[in-house]
């Protein structure tokens, strides 16, 4: 398996099903989506973690950034699901529907790097949760708990992560 097998994939334009109804509307060909791995992770302006992050994009402005961690070669580990802070980035997140958009995208990822799993720990245990602030923090875990919804993700009680099995 090799992580670089994604980026035939990515750019790509969000799929429309995705949108929120909001005036103006967003305009579709300017939500895109793009893969950034290891070092070319510094040119997101928020801050990522893990090896590869897909990030969404509104008028090239970061709106949402999903970040995974590959382990033991079978494993696809979701480590962050943040949104971007500017007048775009609100716009485009107010805009879309950011887990739905995002289980769909590691969907994609898992089936691209033929790993065996899909894996997340608890919201509560990912890293920089902490440093949300207190207001805020709800509303994070919810778009965590969210996506392991429709991810389909179950607990596993022996390793105490959110575990599916793809293949």
């Amino acid at each position: 398996m090799k992580i670089d097998s994604i980026r035939t994939l990515y750019p790509h334009v969000l799929d429309r099903k995705f949108l929120r109804p909001i005036t103006p509307q967003l305009k579709l060909n300017e939500l895109v989506l793009k893969v950034f791995i290891g070092s070319e992770r510094d040119e997101i302006t928020t801050l990522t973690t893990g090896d590869l992050s897909i990030l969404l994009l509104y008028k090239d402005c970061p709106v949402s950034v999903i970040s995974y961690v590959m382990q033991y070669e079978a494993d696809l580990n979701i480590v962050q699901l943040q949104g971007a802070k500017s007048r775009k980035s609100y716009r485009g997140h107010n805009g879309v529907e950011i887990a739905p958009a995002f289980a769909k995208e590691t969907d994609i990822a898992a089936t691209a790097l033929g790993v065996d799993r899909v894996t997340m720990p608890d919201p509560r245990n990912i890293k920089g949760i902490v440093d949300v602030k207190a207001d805020a923090i709800m509303r994070v875990i919810q778009r965590y708990e969210m996506l392991t919804n429709i991810l389909l993700l179950r607990w596993s009680q022996d390793e105490q992560l959110f575990v599916k099995d793809v293949k």
